[in-house]
C-alpha cells in the first residue's frame, strides 16, 4: 500500500505494519522529517522514486532527500527517460546502489493504445508516456525489458545487475524472494529471453 505519511497518524502506520501489509512511501508531499520518521517506523519502500514526492533541495531534502540519506529504502524507478532523466537515474544508481530496482509503471505496452478515459480524465499517449488533458503524467508505455534496456544503454548499468534490479531486487524489496526472482527448483519457470543487442525480447513461461 503507497501511503503519504504526513496525512497519517504514527499509530494508523503502526497499525498498518502490525497487521502485515507493506507499506510504500509516495504521492506524498512530505517533508524530510516526515518521511524519515516513516523510515524508522519500520517502512524501508517508495514508489516510483521522484516521480509524486517532494523533490529534494538544499533547504528542504524532501522524501528524495529521504531516501538519499537512507541505505535502508528500497528505491524502485522508471526509466524511460520520461518519468525522470536518465542522469537522475544514474545519481540514483551510484547513491542507492543494490536498493535501486525498475518498475515499469505502463498502463499499457506495446504503445497500441493511444488514448482511454479512466475516471471522467481523457489520457492520452504523447511522445511515449501517458499524459491527462493539463500535460500531468498518468503512466508510463515502457516494459520491463524496455527498462531492462535503458538500464544498461542509457544509463550504464552493467547488464547482470540490470537483470537483477528487475528481478530479485524487487522480489527482496516485498519480502517474496523466496518465492520468485531466482531460477532455482521451486521458483515460477519464467524467463525473458533477449536478442545480443536487447532490441527484441520475448517472455517465456515454461510448465512441466
Amino acid at each position: 500500500m503507497t501511503i503519504a505519511p504526513e496525512v497519517f497518524k504514527p499509530s494508523q502506520i503502526a497499525m498498518l505494519i502490525e497487521a502485515g501489509i507493506t507499506l510504500s512511501v509516495g504521492h506524498s508531499n512530505a517533508t524530510y522529517p516526515q518521511a524519515k520518521a516513516a523510515f524508522d517506523m519500520g517502512i524501508n519502500l517508495v514508489t516510483h522514486f521522484y516521480n509524486a514526492m517532494s523533490l529534494f533541495l538544499p533547504k528542504s531534502p524532501g522524501v528524495v532527500g529521504a531516501v538519499f540519506d537512507d541505505p535502508r529504502i528500497y528505491t524502485p524507478i522508471i526509466l524511460d527517460g520520461i518519468h525522470c532523466d536518465y542522469a537522475a537515474a544514474r545519481i540514483a544508481w551510484k547513491l542507492k546502489k543494490d536498493k535501486l530496482f525498475l518498475v515499469s509503471d505502463a498502463l499499457f505496452t506495446g504503445r497500441t493504445m493511444k488514448k482511454f478515459q479512466w475516471r471522467g480524465i481523457d489520457i492520452i499517449l504523447e511522445n511515449g508516456a501517458y499524459r491527462n488533458s493539463e500535460g500531468n503524467l498518468n503512466g508510463a508505455a515502457i516494459t520491463m525489458g524496455d527498462a531492462v534496456r535503458n538500464a544498461v544503454t542509457h544509463v550504464g548499468i552493467p547488464l547482470q545487475e540490470a537483470i537483477e534490479m528487475a528481478t530479485i531486487r524487487p522480489a527482496k524489496a516485498l519480502n517474496i524472494d523466496d518465492k520468485v526472482g531466482k531460477i532455482v527448483p521451486g521458483y515460477p519457470a519464467r524467463f525473458t529471453v533477449f536478442d545480443k543487442g536487447l532490441q527484441n525480447f520475448e517472455a517465456l513461461c515454461l510448465v512441466e
